[in-house]
């Protein structure tokens, strides 16, 4: 299992990212079937010494899979967080886990299968993306759970959805602020913000998160790198006023990047977090476990992200009047709809 995940990590998805359909076809798409194929070998290998298990711990009964019990529909990854989350170190937890990931595979493995150069780059990209990712989630958690019921250390790191998100959601915010967080350039410093906003999309492409962002949000960025390097090249279309549209363009993708917090998981985790903070009303303190809660948040709120960037911990009392507005935002019970709070 850990020899299947280096060789997945080691494909350089960035580099598909600014290839051609053909390329991607030709290349990425059967070294990907062939790591799916791979890894559903040694989940099959895994469910199949099921007769060597202890007599008190029963099988799972696999004769039905669309009647299973496994077969829900929760989300992959949701479903395999969940999994690990309630695994209580037993052969059968480990039996549950590759099952679970043996049916996503198999599946992940017939679509990559049939899909064609026609469909276009972002099409064949996304599905070789989320194919290599359900790869590393399928087996760090079969190596978790198999971890656990040996009572060894794992191989391998088994990462949550909220974790991931949590991570991409702060890139995102990092990223964000150091491109319009100086506001709207004038046609005087467009040519600067222009060669600062290249480095920062490459910098950002170099970041170890980088690869969890979805699909589309990176080869948005790509576009806007080439349109970039265009522009600062010159040419016909390299006018102040084309310059300015550009950065409009650019400006409004890289706000809708704060969707990400319509994650289910950033939801429910945000929720939780401005409820706790809430929950302390006036008496809100900054310490440390409140500094944690708030760092947790960083990317939900421009504000908030600004106030707890400083050298200086924040005030107590605008740190109060950010949460009670989250609260409001998050709907989070006890505050009042006119916009006030019941602190």
């Amino acid at each position: 299992m850990r020899a299947i995940v280096l060789r997945g990590k080691g494909i350089d998805i960035r580099s598909y990212e600014i290839a051609s359909a053909e390329c991607i076809v030709a290349e990425l798409q059967p070294v990907t079937i062939s790591l799916l194929a791979e890894a559903r070998a040694v989940l099959d290998a895994i469910l199949s010494s099921q007769d060597d298990r202890p007599a008190d711990e029963p099988a799972i009964e696999r004769e039905d899979e669309s009647s299973s019990i496994w077969a829900s529909h929760l989300p992959f990854e949701r479903e395999i967080d969940a999994a690990v989350a309630n695994n209580l170190g037993s052969r059968h937890a480990v039996d549950e886990i590759a099952f679970i990931a043996q049916l996503e595979l198999r599946q992940r493995e017939d679509r990559l299968s049939r899909i064609k150069p026609t469909q276009g780059v972002v099409a064949l990209l996304g599905e070789c993306d989320s194919s290599l990712r359900r790869i590393r989630k399928a087996l760090n958690a079969v190596d978790a759970a198999i971890a656990r019921a040996a009572s060894v250390p794992a191989l391998l790191d088994f990462t949550s959805e909220l974790q991931t998100s949590l991570a991409v959601r702060r890139a995102y915010a990092k990223f964000r602020a150091r491109i319009v967080g100086d506001g709207m350039p004038t046609e005087a410093t467009l040519r600067a913000r222009f060669r600062a906003t290249g480095t920062q999309i490459a910098i950002l492409v170099g970041w170890d998160v980088y690869p969890e962002m979805r699909v589309q949000d990176r080869l948005l960025l790509r576009e806007f790198q080439q349109r970039i390097l265009a522009w600062l090249r010159g040419g016909p279309e390299a006018s102040p006023t084309a310059g300015i549209r550009l950065w409009q363009d650019l400006a409004a993708s890289i706000e809708m990047f704060s969707l990400v917090n319509r994650r289910q998981e950033l939801v429910a985790h945000d929720g939780g977090a401005v409820r706790a903070l809430f929950g302390k009303g006036e008496q809100l303190e900054v310490d440390a476990a409140t500094l944690q809660a708030v760092g947790s948040l960083e990317g939900l709120d421009p504000e908030l992200d600004q106030l707890v960037v400083g050298p200086q911990p924040p005030a107590a009392d605008r740190l109060v009047a950010i949460v009670a507005r989250l609260a409001i935002q998050l709907g989070v019970s006890g505050v009042a709809p006119s916009g006030g709070s019941s602190w």
